[in-house]
């Protein structure tokens, strides 16, 4: 993601392409482990080391969060999840042949997340 950073942000606003990386790390095994165990992450240390992306199972009806021991429902391609500070954000699921993207709009800020599927 870091290196791809302006392929997936959609928005042209200033500071969009900061404001997706920073919701992109929601998306790595060390947020949503701290998460999980319902620890503050430090997001100093984020800074300082390479952050792992997460891995998610996607079934027809759900997908399971391995890292944060979590699922969710999926409605009309829409998923619900808990992320910092206890506060829930809306991500839409849009599945191609190669992969997966969550889109992230809030505002004027939209952003792509894609997943890789693995065999």
């Amino acid at each position: 993601m870091e290196k791809n950073i302006k392929k997936y942000t959609v928005s042209k606003e200033p500071m969009a392409e900061f404001s997706c990386a920073m919701t992109s790390i929601i998306f790595s095994k060390e947020i949503l482990n701290a998460l999980k165990s319902n620890k503050k992450p430090d997001m100093s240390k984020l800074a300082e080391v390479d952050t792992t992306p997460t891995t998610i199972e996607l079934f027809k009806n759900k997908i399971v969060w391995n890292d944060l021991g979590q699922e969710t429902k999926i409605k009309d391609n829409i998923v619900s999840l808990k992320g910092l500070g206890g506060e829930t954000f809306k991500l839409k699921l849009i599945k191609n042949e190669d992969n997966i993207n969550f889109k992230f709009e809030e505002d004027k800020l939209i952003c792509l997340f894609p997943f890789k599927k693995s065999t």
